[in-house]
């Protein structure tokens, strides 16, 4: 009679790979999730302010109203995102009355597993919104 203990073994080690491939997927889908909806916000909330104030005096040169949207969407985003891959894109016309905000935010795996099968995600959020 033979004795199963080296089956066992390597069963668990096949289950026990898949069990934290699973694992790790799930963690990082889910930071994947979280930054998407994070940077789809932002989005939103970047256009929402800066096309509230297209009409203002103060904003009559759209650089200024476009770097300002800029910094208010960096200064809500600090200490949620990392701040070097996120490239933020601001467009607003006066003609139109409309702004739009794109954002591109790569996120890098941080388990050794899955950054072993891609090592990173490139995300896109944008939004325009028009005064009315």
């Amino acid at each position: 009679m033979r004795s199963d203990t080296g089956a066992s073994t390597v069963e668990f080690a096949i289950v026990g790979t898949l069990l934290l491939l699973l694992m790790f997927g799930t963690l990082e889908g889910g930071r994947l999730f979280n930054s998407w909806m994070l940077i789809t916000s932002e989005a939103r909330e970047g256009s929402r302010w800066g096309v509230v104030r297209v009409g203002d005096p103060a904003y009559s040169d759209l650089n200024v109203l476009k770097s300002d949207v800029e910094e208010h969407v960096r200064a809500r985003t600090s200490g949620l995102l990392d701040q070097a891959p996120a490239v933020f894109n601001v467009q607003a016309t006066a003609t139109e009355e409309q702004v739009t905000v794109t954002i591109d935010y790569r996120v890098s795996m941080v388990t050794p597993i899955i950054s072993g099968i891609r090592p990173s995600f490139q995300l896109r959020a944008a939004s325009t919104m028009r005064s009315e």
